[in-house]
């Protein structure tokens, strides 16, 4: 059995054969499919697909890309969509500084905030590490012992 813990299948590449790829993960002995949320819209057609096909789970999160579009109203939508039961995480989320489509400061608050509000409501994390690494792994290491998840597009040492 195998987990894809990090699908985009929300994306509309996949709207002319979104069943048939689901379909083929199946058949490949693919049990489990975490689609990632990035910004509100995607975070909302995560949670719709996440409902709509077995198997299927969803995150919510605003990615490092997206954090000029932060603020505490989509704090709030974010919290009441992590009542859904198929959101297993929050994500994605962290800080890109390879493409900085966002202001380092906006990229840092919106990741603080949003690893506040998945220690508050026990979920794990699913960590965009875009040439940030020094800054991810500061901001992390103050949630440590307190948070767990994923790290995705980590391309430091160990």
């Amino acid at each position: 059995m195998f987990v894809d813990s990090h699908a985009h299948l929300q994306w509309s590449s996949f709207d002319e054969d979104r069943e048939k790829v689901i379909n083929r993960a199946r058949e490949a002995d693919v049990k489990y499919i975490v689609n990632i949320g990035f910004d509100l819209k995607g975070s909302n057609q995560a949670i719709a697909l996440a409902e709509k096909y077995e198997g299927l789970y969803a995150t919510i999160g605003i990615h490092p890309h997206n954090a000029k579009e932060f603020n505490e109203g989509v704090l709030d939508n974010l919290w009441q969509l992590s009542e859904n039961p198929k959101v297993v995480a929050i994500g994605e989320i962290g800080l890109d500084y390879y493409r900085n489509l966002s202001p380092k400061a906006t990229q840092q608050k919106a990741f603080e905030d949003q690893l506040f509000l998945a220690q508050e409501l026990g979920l794990p994390v699913v960590i965009h590490d875009g040439e940030a690494h020094a800054d991810v792994l500061k901001t992390i290491a103050r949630f440590k012992g307190k948070l767990n998840g994923i790290l995705h597009c980590f391309s430091g040492s160990r």
